[in-house]
């Protein structure tokens, strides 16, 4: 085959001109191949045939960058860059109805991380727990059929707080917040993390932990990597999986199933060679003033990677916006008990969300929507 002894026969002497219009030319010749052409060329490199045309056209093309750079000695990952050592999947199931009302807060009633190892490209352990919402603590029957959570789970967790420090002993534990350990939480949307996170830790009153202050949308990375064309929104966990020529395990609306659906989409990006990279970033959505004050400065200077990964502190007060932001809601409340015998609060809170620019997100449905069926 032309392309294979191209790529495997050349010795290193021939890679003295600029590698980058060699792989201009490679492109080239492989955009050219058909289905089957495609899919020969595939075998003969030893590379799975599964997946959309797209998909298997840039497996292809980014095994040959892979080779060449690393025959012509090329340093394949461009400078500043680090390489992520583990990957958090995360993907929160919330509280919700058929048709939210408006003002309606969701609150996090399944808190599921999938820990992934990004040498191994595999799983290596889970955290999984219910957590008791404390606004609407009864659940509608839409959100048991959707999630598949029941009441007494719910009514058995713990609330918010005690499971999101559970779960920060748990990340301790598994040594991601050791010196020099990279890791990334990976969502399927911005929705985890800029909707639900956010609300959760100001029904809370605690601040946001630093390691969510960045994070990787995964329908972003799967849709920029193999260039595959999703209109009017980005695809689904479904839709990713049914690209790659997989299909869904479990059940759908499923925060642990959803996280490790990811996982697999994840694993098989790794394996073609994507180096999955931050695309979303908090204060993009205006909710940077919720960050943990200390952590807030090391965060943005993390760009010289010569700062060690630091544990979040649990439970920080509140930088003085978020204090004032609190004080504003208690003065709402009391307020409202004197004029109409009771509490406003939760409406003074979908007030300060609605204000911030997740709000205008094209990604993003109306605060109004059902929104668990966004993840």
């Amino acid at each position: 085959m032309v392309l294979a002894e191209f790529i495997e026969d050349k010795p290193k002497s021939d890679f003295s001109d600029p590698i980058y219009h060699e792989l201009a030319i490679l492109n080239g010749e492989i955009n050219r191949l058909d289905s089957e052409q495609l899919d020969d060329a595939l075998k003969a490199f030893n590379l799975t045939c599964t997946g959309c045309f797209g998909v298997r056209q840039k497996r292809l093309k980014s095994y040959v960058r892979d080779k060449k750079q690393e025959i012509a000695g090329v340093n394949k990952r461009s400078p500043g860059r680090r390489p992520l050592d583990y990957l958090l999947f995360i993907d929160f199931e919330a509280t919700c109805m058929e048709v939210n009302p408006a003002g309606f807060l969701h609150e996090i009633i399944e808190f599921p991380i999938v820990l992934f190892d990004c040498a191994d490209r595999k799983p290596l352990n889970v955290f999984h727990q219910y957590v008791r919402p404390k606004i609407n603590p009864v659940l509608s029957d839409f959100c048991m059929q959707l999630t598949g959570i029941t009441q007494s789970q719910v009514d058995q967790a713990d609330n918010f707080v005690t499971v999101f420090e559970k779960a920060h002993e748990w990340m301790e534990k598994q040594g991601l917040f050791e010196p020099g350990v990279h890791f990334a939480v990976v969502t399927d949307g911005p929705w985890d993390i800029a909707r639900f996170l956010v609300q959760q830790c100001m029904i809370d009153h605690i601040c946001v932990p630093y390691w969510a202050s960045r994070w990787i949308n995964i329908r972003k990375t799967f849709t920029n990597y193999y260039k595959l064309k999703y209109y009017p929104k980005l695809p689904d966990i479904a839709a990713m999986l049914e690209a790659l020529g997989m299909k869904f395990e479990g059940r759908p609306h499923s925060g642990m199933d959803d996280a490790k659906n990811c996982a697999k989409i994840a694993e098989t990006l790794l394996e073609d060679y994507c180096q999955p990279e931050f695309n979303e970033f908090l204060d993009k959505y205006g909710y940077s003033w919720l960050l943990e004050p200390k952590q807030k400065s090391e965060v943005v200077s993390s760009a010289d990677h010569a700062k060690p990964a630091i544990k979040c502190v649990k439970w920080r007060t509140p930088q003085k916006k978020m204090q004032n932001a609190i004080n504003l809601q208690m003065k709402a409340e009391e307020n409202a008990v004197q004029e109409q015998g009771s509490a406003n609060v939760e409406q003074d809170l979908t007030a300060k969300l609605q204000e911030c620019s997740i709000g205008n997100s094209p990604e993003k449905k109306p605060l109004q929507s059902s929104t668990s069926l966004d993840n």
